[in-house]
């Protein structure tokens, strides 16, 4: 994505914005990859005989924390897409296929 794509964030978004932005994005990555990965990392484990103790409590607390962040994530993004709505800067456009915005001059 990075080589194909590039931010939709204007130019003169302050840098804490955009460090946020960053930050939301690449956390939602580690969840979606951690969340199935800790799924089969459990089945395993199960699967081979521990059905308790600490390895599998480690996994199983990882695996419900990842879902936990993905939910906050999930709706610091929702929250960040309509803040850019009500901004007009055109972040929404390039994040939603509907309500298409025309990008305000500043």
């Amino acid at each position: 994505m990075k080589k194909t794509q590039k931010t939709s964030l204007p130019e003169n978004t302050n840098r804490a914005q955009k460090i946020a932005a960053k930050t939301v994005h690449y956390s939602m990555y580690v969840t979606l990859a951690s969340i199935p990965l800790t799924g089969i990392i459990i089945g395993f484990i199960y699967w081979i005989g521990f059905k308790d103790g600490f390895i599998i409590d480690t996994m199983i607390t990882i695996h419900e924390a990842s879902i936990i962040l993905m939910y906050w994530l999930v709706a610091i993004h929702v929250s960040a897409a309509i803040f850019h709505r009500f901004l007009g800067d055109g972040v929404w456009s390039s994040m939603v296929p509907f309500f298409k915005e025309r990008v305000r001059n500043k």
